[in-house]
């Protein structure tokens, strides 16, 4: 393995941590009562301020129109997903949503392969098709939720899956496009997006009113703003077809193991089913 390899898989793995932190510090705000929503508008916040701050410590050329309406975009896909993961975690609980969020990860690789020509192998390609089946798979309420659902309840997981998914294309398209001194700012515009439809949200919602729902949020900003710098980072030193099997499926054993020893959370039989099917479909399409 090159040394260009190892630091990527460096980056990659403190992008696992730190977005499974995420995934845990909405979990441990819900469990302590919290508002979730609220909590998330000050993640994008401080994530902001944090984007920042590190934007004013180094030089950064300017960036496109393009570039400013991609990570734009980006940045309102990141409220979108939160705002749909806030709604599926108080009746799911974090294990599915989360597995949900990282299955997605096989939505760039048709565009990784149509527009940057990196090669999809068979066993990758089964993969994709298996990802479908593990959102079908995870769709359903489920009893485990103890709750009545809508009809429109169906549709929370299979579009966690399709804006996460647009998202990371984004991500993607990013490292491919932008020279590594324009991602600070570019994160920037990312969570300073997200920051600004936050508080229009928090118009309609409220803003917290518990000095704990500011600190969840304080630190939920500081671990989503590491794990978008580690892994763009890696991005550019590893290609997205391993970069994205690695990070989802280290990310949905973290975070599941991690919910069932602190939470003792237990997924349905039938989204525990899409759980394993979304771990082999990862582990496919990082098959070279």
């Amino acid at each position: 393995m090159s040394s260009d390899a190892s630091a990527g898989m460096v980056f990659l793995v403190l992008s696992v941590v730190f977005t499974s932190a995420f995934s845990l510090i909405m979990k441990f705000s819900q469990e302590k009562g919290y508002s979730v929503l609220a909590v998330g508008a000050v993640n994008y916040i401080a994530a902001a301020v944090a984007a920042a701050l590190r934007v004013s410590w180094g030089r950064t050329s300017a960036l496109s129109t393009g570039m400013w309406l991609l990570a734009a975009s980006s940045g309102l896909g990141f409220l979108v997903t939160y705002v749909l993961l806030a709604y599926a975690l108080r009746r799911r609980g974090i294990t599915v949503p989360n597995a949900a969020v990282q299955v997605a990860m096989v939505v760039p690789l048709l565009p990784s392969v149509l527009l940057w020509h990196e090669h999809l192998g068979a066993a990758q390609a089964t993969g994709v098709v298996i990802s479908v089946a593990a959102v079908l798979l995870l769709a359903p309420p489920g009893k485990e939720a103890g709750a009545c659902f809508s009809r429109w309840a169906y549709l929370v997981v299979p579009g966690i899956f399709l804006v996460s998914g647009a998202t990371r294309v984004a991500q993607k398209a990013i490292t491919e496009i932008a020279p590594d001194g324009q991602h600070p700012a570019l994160a920037l515009i990312w969570f300073g997006t997200a920051a600004v439809f936050s508080l229009g949200m928090m118009g309609f919602t409220g803003w917290p009113t518990r000095a704990g729902e500011w600190v969840a949020g304080a630190c939920l900003g500081c671990v989503n703003l590491g794990s978008l710098v580690y892994l763009l980072r890696a991005l550019t030193l590893i290609p997205a077809v391993v970069a994205f099997p690695a990070y989802s499926s280290l990310t949905i054993i973290l975070v599941t193991a991690a919910a069932f020893a602190l939470w003792n959370e237990r997924p349905g039989r039938r989204a525990g089913l899409g759980i394993v099917v979304g771990l082999l479909a990862v582990v496919l399409v990082n098959l070279r």
